[in-house]
């Protein structure tokens, strides 16, 4: 009976999960096709490149779906320091940019113009080119746009909106982006499950374990029999801690890029680029003469 109850619940979970695969493929989709936008040049078109990298670069919003042609977003504040006003707290980017027409943003880059709404140049992306020469005086944003011609063909071309900047106010910006939330919610979810399996272990001493313990149990000792014995030497027990924190951090960050989030940080190089340098810091803490010699005299290799 325990076992059939047991079978039930996972065949639950993995058809909840495929209908979420499911709804993030109707999202990625839509959000193709959501946020075109009409103008004087036509409808605005959006590469299917830009949306699969609006899931893996940082952002100050949070694109969770679309519900028809509406967009269902998780809109982050803004707190910025200005050199002119001082600290500046703005509730979403379409706030910031209504109350302060001073601040643009143009791929998730933070600029101070003279007016976000009163563009210097804004036609064909050939006639920017003077301003794009302007040794960063000026901010070029590029857009694709297309219509139907008299001919009944689309058309499409490359439009060019320049705004002036303002060199003599400094901004910095210290906002929670969507990659920083995400590596918060993360290291929440790993808190919780692994004081939940530190619980269990203190409890249930010299007991068969069950539940999320008896889940993550075989992982855990993969990481310690199978990754950090074999090539520690007997110090695995120093390094196992270290080595599960980047495990399961990986494993569980992939995990959520799986889901219909429009996020992935594990595809972020900015977080790769950060576990191995908190690598690199431990090698180099950890290393002793012989390990230096290896790396910048191997043995037996003459001087010539």
């Amino acid at each position: 009976m325990r076992k059939t109850l047991l079978s039930s619940s996972v065949l639950r979970l993995l058809s909840i999960f495929a209908i979420l695969i499911g709804f993030g493929t109707v999202g990625l989709n839509a959000s193709g096709g959501g946020h075109n936008e009409e103008s004087e040049f036509g409808k605005k078109v959006i590469p299917i490149s830009e949306v699969i990298i609006e899931h893996v670069m940082d952002s100050h919003d949070w694109h969770l779906a679309d519900i028809g042609s509406t967009p269902i977003a998780l809109h982050l504040p803004w707190m910025i320091y200005n050199s002119e006003h001082g600290m500046q707290f703005f509730a979403s980017t379409h706030s910031m940019l209504e109350e302060d027409h001073h601040y643009l943003v143009s791929h998730e880059s933070l600029y101070y113009v003279k007016d976000n709404h009163k563009p210097v140049y804004e036609g064909p992306a050939e006639g920017a080119q003077k301003y794009e020469e302007a040794s960063g005086k000026y901010v070029v944003v590029l857009a694709e746009y297309e219509k139907v011609g008299h001919d009944g063909e689309k058309e499409s071309q490359k439009i060019a909106t320049v705004f002036e900047k303002m060199d003599s106010v400094t901004v910095i910006d210290f906002s929670l982006t969507k990659t920083a939330l995400h590596i918060l919610l993360v290291a929440l979810l790993m808190i919780f499950i692994f004081l939940r399996i530190a619980k269990a272990y203190k409890k249930r001493e010299g007991m068969a374990p069950k539940g999320m313990q008896s889940f993550f149990e075989p992982l855990i000792l993969f990481v310690r029999e199978d990754v950090a014995k074999p090539y520690l030497h007997g110090k695995h027990d120093r390094y196992v801690p270290y080595l599960l924190s980047l495990f399961f951090f990986i494993w569980i960050a992939n995990l959520f890029g799986l889901t219909p989030l429009s996020s992935n940080i594990a595809g972020n190089t900015t977080i790769t680029i950060m576990l191995a340098m908190l690598t690199l810091v431990l090698i180099i803490l950890s290393s002793k003469k012989d390990f230096w010699m290896h790396i910048f005299w191997f043995p037996g290799v003459p001087l010539w």
